[in-house]
Formats: C-alpha cells, structure tokens, sequence
C-alpha cells in the first residue's frame, strides 16, 4: 500500500529500477577480489609459541575409506613431521633451528564453526578431508567459499630450489616462486580429477607480509584417490599425498623442472615413491616457520 501524501514514481523510475534489476542479472559474479574487498585478511600478532597444530577437519568420516581411522592418520603425521631434523642429510645447524618447534597433529571427525576458523591462530594449519563425489561432495563453489572465509589472499610466495653444481653443499640456491590460490581453483576441484589435493601457505617469503598465518589444505578423497592401486597401498597413498600438500603449507613449491623428482614433485604418481622430504625441503620449511612465529610489527 502506497502511504498517502508519498512519491509515486513515474515510468522513468520504473524503467529505471527495471534496467537495474536486470543487469544485476546478467552481470558476472563477484571474484574472489571482490569478496575479498572489505575482509581484514592481514593476520594477528603471532604470541611467540613455537608449537604448530596441524588440524585435521573430516566431516563425513572421509578417512575410513582409506583403510585406516583419524587417531592413526594423526599419529603418522605426527611421527613423520617430528622426525623432519633427522632425515638423511639435513645439516646440523638446519636441525638445531628446527628443534625448537613442536608438530602437534590432531584429527577431529566434523567441521569448524565460523567462530573457530575467524580464532585459529598463526601456529594452526587447518586441512580437510573433502571429496567430490557422493552425496556429501563439495563442489568448487564451496571450496572457494572456504578460501574466502580462512581469508587466503589472491597472492602468496613459495621457495623452490634451483639445482646448480657451483654451489656447494650445505648452501643451496633457490627461487621464490609466486602462487596465486583463486586461478582456476573451481575447476581444478571439480574438474580435473589428476589433481588430489590443494595446499597453500602462508606468505612466508615477502618481505612486510600480513599474510604469514593465512593457509590452508584440502584432500580430496573418493574414488580416484584409490584408482589403479591395491588395497594395502591405500594408507600410504593418503599419507604422501598429505605430506605433499602440507609441504605447499610450509612454503615448499614443486619441484624445479631440471631437478630430481621428490615428494615435492607435481604428478601425484612420482611423488607417490619418495616417503620423505628432502634435505632442501627441511631447509625452506624451517625458514618458513621462523618467517611465521616472528609475525609481528
């Protein structure tokens, strides 16, 4: 009802509320720049605590379809990323650094709250076990949902190294290489099914970076997580393909084209034969969790 004494519009206005409406319609969707617009992604100060929480979130039970449970995944990872410094070849200096972390891996069978996930602090590493598949699947439009809510940047940096016999050992070169969390995320989730799982780190390597504690890492379980491997392979499979993905959450890049294969290697196959990290790698993680629990002004 129309109050009395009010502005009736003329046919201009409706014309012009009808324009609106429908180029509100046809326009694009939002980006993820534009989501991000107005979100304070820059990250609170770090407390100094040098105990980091891998956080493992199945909602459905994911897991079990790997032939194991949530308590032994944890425990697995746990060993594995407490035993980095005592890897093969890592230098005792590159080891004494790392020895004043703590890994901390937990599994949790459900989902965070909004609550949870605006408090996880610059030590937490937060990974999901998602699947496309089924009728719980995920689609792409909700994992970039999820980027946008853990406030993953559109940019961040990781290092990568760069085999060159001039330089000798303990010293290495490397590159830092640039990678940018929205190009083609939907697709890659929903599409292209090679691809088992994402992780991205926080920036660990930019210089004045507000965006260290930012990270996050999704597993996508189902069928072609299993495809053309027997079942007592099926754990271990989860496991490198978790390593490998936490890897890009400590600042680990694939590998450089011209270097050995690694776990860092970007074919899932490859990487699938190497049960460790490098000694590299155990370099460039330890500089990215220095980089991480310095946050501050």
């Amino acid at each position: 009802m129309r109050q009395e004494g009010g502005h009736k519009p003329n046919r201009w206005e409706h014309l012009g509320r009808l324009f609106k409406k429908t180029t509100e319609f046809f326009s694009a969707p939002p980006t993820a720049a534009d989501r991000l617009k107005g979100v304070r992604t820059a990250c609170p100060l770090a407390n100094g605590s040098k105990v980091l929480n891998i956080r493992i979130f199945d909602e459905h039970g994911l897991v079990t379809d790997m032939d194991t449970n949530g308590a032994d995944l944890a425990t697995d990872l746990g060993t594995f990323f407490s035993g980095l410094g005592d890897l093969p070849g890592v230098d005792a200096a590159v080891k004494a650094r790392l020895s004043t972390f703590t890994f901390n891996v937990t599994y949790t069978q459900g989902f965070p709250t909004g609550n949870e996930i605006k408090g996880f602090a610059a030590n937490d590493f937060p990974v999901y076990l998602k699947t496309v598949t089924g009728t719980v699947g995920t689609s792409g439009k909700k994992i970039v949902d999820l980027f946008i809510e853990h406030k993953i940047p559109l940019k961040t940096h990781v290092k990568m190294l760069v085999p060159d016999p001039d330089i000798p050992p303990p010293q290495v070169r490397h590159d830092i290489k640039i990678v940018k969390p929205y190009d083609d995320l939907e697709k890659d989730w929903d599409e292209i099914h090679s691809i088992l799982g994402i992780g991205v780190g926080g920036d660990y390597f930019e210089a004045g970076s507000q965006h260290k504690c930012r990270k996050i890492g999704l597993i996508k379980m189902g069928g072609f997580m299993k495809l053309n491997i027997v079942p007592e392979f099926w754990r271990p499979k989860l496991l490198s393909v978790m390593k490998h993905e936490i890897g890009h959450m400590l600042g680990l890049s694939h590998d450089h084209p011209d270097a050995q294969s690694t776990l860092m290697a970007k074919n899932y196959d490859t990487n699938f034969g190497f049960a460790n990290y490098e000694k590299h790698h155990v370099l460039f993680i330890t500089d990215a969790l220095e980089s991480l629990t310095k946050l501050g002004p």
